[in-house]
């Protein structure tokens, strides 16, 4: 399974920095300069996590739901480049999965990496092809059911107008010597 990442982040000088830890730290990193470009990645290829820079325009806020509305599962780093505990509280309530301070380093962001990348494996995928199979199994046996169903009323109801009925139970011609006679 790769370990590819995505980064949103318009600093060129940033990028550089970011790709070096990234790829110590032994990830694919897939680099956007911003929203837009970042959502036509999702076309392409499915991170496992995506790492946002946050003072970016659009604010990091709206590129946090707006990439939880594409990828509703999709761990989201804020990478916040000053210390600010309020705003990486801010981050999470948006629906951040974590936030990392500066300065980003290999051993600032290997944990946030690895719990980031374990809880991407939660993810909910609907499996159609199985539903679809369990469908087509129902419907076939409804049919075969209702078939049976039919087949054996039809015959119940033949065989109890058409068959030979006893005849009714009337008088008997008994002789005269009988003693019930």
């Amino acid at each position: 399974m790769h370990n590819t990442v995505q980064l949103i982040v318009a600093s060129q000088k940033e990028r550089l920095i970011l790709e070096n830890v990234f790829r110590n730290l032994g990830a694919d990193a897939v680099f956007s300069q911003d929203l837009n470009d970042a959502l036509s990645v999702f076309e392409k290829t499915r991170p496992r996590a995506v790492f946002i820079v946050d003072g970016g325009d659009p604010p990091a806020e709206i590129q946090i739901r707006e990439i939880a509305r594409v990828a509703p599962f999709m761990p989201i780093v804020v990478l916040i480049r000053q210390r600010d505990a309020s705003k990486a509280v801010a981050y999470m309530k948006t629906g951040a999965f974590d936030c990392a301070q500066s300065p980003w380093t290999e051993e600032e962001l290997r944990p946030v990496y690895k719990k980031a990348l374990n809880m991407s494996g939660a993810a909910l995928r609907l499996d159609t092809g199985q539903f679809e199979k369990q469908k087509t199994a129902l419907v076939l046996a409804g049919m075969a059911f209702s078939l049976i169903f039919g087949f054996a009323s039809g015959w119940f109801y033949g065989f109890n107008k058409y068959s030979a009925e006893a005849p009714p139970p009337g008088t008997a011609d008994l002789p005269y010597s009988h003693p019930s006679g």
